[in-house]
């Protein structure tokens, strides 16, 4: 009975989350609500379930739900983020990064992803400061450095600085 009431929940929170504009709030919902610590961590992995399948509106609701149980999860909400970032809601994928770095600020993957969402938006200058940001926390981190490469390549900037970054990658 408990499954099928997990099952059920977040399809319809899944039917209400579509319908709303991606005006609404990144942290729309109850953060923090009821629920078990199991219970959230089940629900967070359907959600990588369905996102890896590509069902973003899915795996969108079952993250929300997750982290209404319980809200310190800084890798449900990257994951979040990236889910919005798919659906280019980006607006709503800023607000979910800086909730996760605001809670875990030493994870190189949320600064990182947060630079892709800015080059992926156009703003190639400020995804660099993002990327930087990871690679500040570990200079190894390979998506921030192909980021921070790629943004380099979109400005057609080529310095010191970006040269000496990618020298300990190689």
């Amino acid at each position: 009975m408990n499954r099928i009431l997990l099952r059920i929940a977040p399809l319809a929170l899944a039917a209400t989350l579509a319908a709303c504009s991606s005006q609404t709030s990144s942290t729309a919902g109850p953060i923090g609500s009821g629920g078990t610590v199991s219970q959230a961590r089940q629900l967070t992995l359907e959600a990588d379930e369905a996102f890896q399948a590509g069902d973003y509106v899915q795996a969108e609701a079952l993250y929300r739900r997750s982290l209404s149980i319980l809200r310190e999860q800084p890798g449900a909400l990257n994951n979040l983020g990236n889910a919005l970032v798919a659906m280019e809601r980006y607006i709503d994928a800023e607000e979910v990064y800086k909730l996760a770095i605001e809670i875990d600020p030493t994870r190189p993957e949320v600064h990182g992803n947060r630079g892709r969402l800015w080059l992926e938006a156009g703003y190639a200058n400020d995804a660099i400061k993002h990327f930087d940001e990871a690679l500040a926390i570990d200079p190894r981190w390979m998506p921030a450095i192909r980021g921070k490469a790629k943004a380099n390549h979109v400005l057609s900037v080529a310095s010191t600085d970006y040269l000496s970054m990618l020298r300990p990658a190689m």
